[in-house]
């Protein structure tokens, strides 16, 4: 069960899960999947083709076989999905639908209220066993900003805690995504929207 942006305290032994990017379904030439990769003042993050067929698939391989307990989506501020679903899976050889189980969806704002200045970030508390994760991103939502009809995500982090014995060891393909400026950014706002709700100041707590 998926349960939508709401905060709570970090469980003993959660940690952040690497992964590398291993299948989009489109991008653009500046913004690859790969771009998801590394949290840092470099990044791009991932961005659709122009004038793209929806839904949209990127699917993350992370370093092991983990249990999943928490994924944060960063938004881009003006190529904004509607809707975005989250699917794990123990093998993604194909990336076909039969590979993954369906765990749930998040809605994105239409950021309006910004003037498309902030960027949205989503939690999302799962309990999941699995390697993969596919995130099928659905049509934008259309602004004067988005000339071409794209989403784009910042960046994707996982949280989880590893298996009991060390089941399902790192993949040497599948490095742990490299941590920057951008991702300790995520980790400190995340922090700021629990402390906020926790005062019950929902005003501040949205990103």
């Amino acid at each position: 069960a998926v349960r939508n942006a709401r905060c709570e305290p970090l469980e003993m032994g959660r940690e952040k899960v690497g992964y590398r990017v291993v299948y989009c379904s489109g991008w653009e030439a500046s913004h690859p999947g790969s771009e998801l990769n590394v949290h840092g003042k470099a990044s791009r993050g991932w961005q659709s083709g122009r004038f793209c067929e929806y839904p949209q698939s990127v699917v993350l391989e992370l370093e092991r076989v983990a249990r999943i307990l928490e994924v944060q989506v960063l938004s881009h501020e003006s190529k904004i999905a509607s809707r975005i679903e989250l699917y794990v899976g123990a093998d993604a050889a194909e990336h076909g639908e039969s590979e993954f189980r369906r765990l749930g969806y998040l809605s994105l704002d239409a950021n309006e209220r910004s003037g498309f200045q902030a960027r949205e970030l989503k939690s999302v508390f799962v309990e999941c066993e699995g390697r993969y994760l596919k995130l099928v991103v659905h049509r934008c939502h259309i602004n004067r900003e988005n000339l071409y009809n794209q989403v784009g995500l910042v960046a994707v982090n996982v949280l989880g805690a590893r298996l009991v014995g060390g089941e399902g060891g790192a993949s040497a393909a599948a490095r742990p995504a490299e941590v920057g400026p951008l991702g300790g950014w995520i980790a400190r706002v995340a922090a700021e929207r629990e402390r906020a709700v926790a005062e019950e100041d929902y005003g501040a707590a949205q990103v």
